[in-house]
C-alpha cells in the first residue's frame, strides 16, 4: 500500500471548537485554478477508493451545514454542478444515486429540489426529472408519492402544479405516457 496521509484540526478535549479547517485555490484577477478532490485510480483489477465528504457528527448539538455549489458570477454564468454515479463500460449495472433527508424519530428534514429564482427580466431554468433512456431494455420505472405513515400520522399531500405568473401566461402542465413506436 502507498503511504496513509491524514490532515486535519487537532482534537480539542475541553469545551472549545476544534479548529478551523480550509482547502481552496488561491484568489487572482484572472482564473482561479481548478480544485480537485478524488480518491485514486485502480489501474488493473482492484476498486477505486471510497469518496466521503460529510459534516461530523454532533452529539448533543447540531451536526455542521453541508454545502456543495459552484461559485457566485459578477459577470458571466456562475459554474455547473453535476453530480452522477460513474460510467460502467461492462455488461454491469451503474451505481445507486441516492439523495434524500435524514432519518429521525421526530420530522424529517424537508426535501427540495428546484431551478433557481430569476430576479429580473429573465426565465428561470428548466427542471426535468426522468427515468432513463433504454437501448433495447425497458427505460426506468419513474415515480413520485408522499411518504408512508408507518403509525397513527397522515401521509403527506401531495402536489404538482404549473408556477404562478405575475404578468405572463402560467406553464403548461401536461403529464402523460411515453411514446410507443412498436408496442402500446
Amino acid at each position: 500500500k502507498s503511504g496513509f496521509v491524514k490532515i486535519h484540526s487537532g482534537q480539542v478535549t475541553t469545551a472549545h471548537e476544534s479548529g478551523l479547517f480550509s482547502l481552496q485555490s488561491g484568489e487572482t484577477k484572472a482564473s482561479s485554478g481548478s480544485f480537485t478532490l478524488s480518491s485514486g485510480k485502480s489501474q488493473t483489477e482492484g476498486n477505486s477508493g471510497s469518496f466521503l465528504l460529510s459534516a461530523g457528527e454532533a452529539a448533543k448539538g447540531n451536526s455542521g451545514d453541508f454545502t456543495l455549489s459552484s461559485g457566485t458570477a459578477a459577470g458571466g454564468k456562475s459554474g455547473f454542478v453535476k453530480i452522477h454515479s460513474g460510467q460502467v463500460t461492462s455488461a454491469d449495472e451503474s451505481g445507486l444515486f441516492s439523495l434524500q433527508s435524514g432519518e429521525t424519530t421526530a420530522s424529517s428534514g424537508s426535501f427540495t429540489l428546484s431551478s433557481g429564482k430569476s430576479q429580473t427580466d429573465g426565465n428561470s431554468g428548466s427542471f426535468l426529472l426522468s427515468a432513463g433512456v433504454a437501448t433495447k431494455g425497458n427505460s426506468g420505472d419513474f415515480v413520485l408519492s408522499s411518504g408512508k405513515s408507518k403509525t397513527a400520522g397522515n401521509s403527506g399531500s401531495f402536489f404538482l402544479s404549473a408556477g404562478v405568473a405575475a404578468k405572463g401566461n402560467s406553464g403548461d402542465f401536461t403529464l402523460s405516457s411515453g411514446t410507443a413506436s412498436d408496442g402500446k
